[in-house]
């Protein structure tokens, strides 16, 4: 798991990264929201511990250790870090790439055979620039599974070349979807419509909420709201507990109000579409007894029967 505690950096002339908080468990893929381009870059170089933040704590798997963050993480297509330069080909970008796995050299694969395993076979000819943009990305976090250390992959603004959002997007859930259960990070400018997953953003304590969302809490019932939804509850409560029940009048006119001992029977619409009287005008004439129609008080002790 990966855990960012309030991390922040500062550039030569300002902030790049606000103190940011989040974590990322295996097989996950987050989305973090951060502008400018030069902030998502700072950012993905802090997350995947080729950077040092300037406060705050990164931990991986509980340790505060940068090399083995390093060591766990690959940093996946940034800007003016590893991004592939516009004149290789595809065969020069994989054998560059596959030349650094830290494996004997028996134990690698060979160019040929690595395009031909991955089906980019039919690329291998062709400059990095006239390749699709989802074919670039997706040989560049191909070549991140070669290593063999690697748990984490951190994504730099994955949605800047113009991919449409959801292959990009299945890209990344694919990765984290493996037998290796990668937790995937993609540092990105903006939320995709099609996304429901897990979002955090940068300047904000996003281990707050478990959902890792920015959404608004629900609002808290006062205790006036809470008594007025309570009112009808024990109006019922009241007549029901009655057990005395009129038969409507067929004529129009208003049933006779019976009196008994404890309550005060309340009578029925004579249609479905007339609304019920407000109680005061079903009081009746002579002044009941107060003990036996007042409801409780809140803190009344008295054990009253459920009439069911």
């Amino acid at each position: 798991m990966l855990l960012a505690e309030s991390i922040s950096f500062t550039g030569r002339h300002t902030s790049l990264v606000d103190p940011t908080s989040l974590q990322v468990q295996r097989s996950e893929v987050m989305l973090v929201v951060a502008e400018p381009q030069i902030s998502r870059t700072a950012l993905s170089l802090l997350l995947s511990g080729r950077m040092k933040p300037d406060s705050g704590s990164i931990r991986w798997k509980g340790s505060t250790s940068l090399p083995k963050l390093r060591a766990a993480s690959a940093l996946v297509d940034s800007p003016e870090i590893n991004a592939p330069e516009q004149h290789l080909k595809i065969r020069d970008l994989v054998a560059e790439d596959l030349s650094l796995v830290p494996e004997p050299i028996w134990r690698k694969r060979g160019i040929e055979a690595w395009l031909e395993m991955h089906g980019f076979a039919p690329y291998a000819d062709d400059w990095i620039d006239s390749v699709e943009p989802l074919i670039r990305l997706e040989i560049m976090a191909r070549l991140s599974e070669e290593y063999r250390q690697v748990q984490l992959a951190v994504f730099d603004s994955p949605d800047r070349h113009g991919i449409e959002d959801a292959s990009w997007l299945e890209l990344l859930e694919e990765l984290a979807g493996t037998r290796r259960q990668l937790a995937v990070v993609a540092v990105v400018s903006r939320v995709p419509d099609c996304w429901d997953g897990a979002v955090a953003y940068l300047g904000a304590d996003n281990l707050a909420d478990p959902l890792h969302r920015a959404e608004p809490a629900e609002p808290e019932h006062t205790p006036d709201t809470e008594q007025s939804q309570a009112t009808p509850v024990a109006q019922a409560d009241t007549t029901e507990a009655s057990g005395t029940a009129t038969e409507p009048d067929t004529t129009g006119n208003r049933p006779a109000q019976e009196h008994s001992d404890k309550t005060t029977a309340l009578p029925l619409p004579e249609a479905p579409d007339q609304a019920i009287q407000p109680l005061r005008e079903a009081a009746p004439e002579a002044d009941p007894d107060p003990a036996a129609t007042s409801l409780p008080a809140p803190d009344d002790t008295t054990d009253v029967k459920d009439p069911t």
